[in-house]
């Protein structure tokens, strides 16, 4: 199975997951290596919601510093 479908299925898995979500992702990864990041992410996290995929992404790929309120 390629990454990308791996990865659209596990995006489609994830307990409160909506179609712009699992779009948003599948367009954010640029490479295979971050796409690999992201499956092994929700592979290891059994809890896995949208937010925290989204947290991931920000924080280890996009390396997009947290908002200090």
């Amino acid at each position: 199975m390629k990454k990308q479908e791996e990865l659209k299925i596990l995006l489609e898995g994830i307990q409160d997951t909506y179609e712009d979500f699992v779009f948003g992702m599948m367009r954010s990864l640029k490479t295979d290596e971050d796409t690999q990041k992201i499956i092994d992410y929700i592979r290891q996290n059994d809890n896995v919601d949208t937010s925290s995929v989204i947290d991931y992404f920000s924080d280890e790929i996009r390396h997009i510093p947290k908002f200090n309120s």
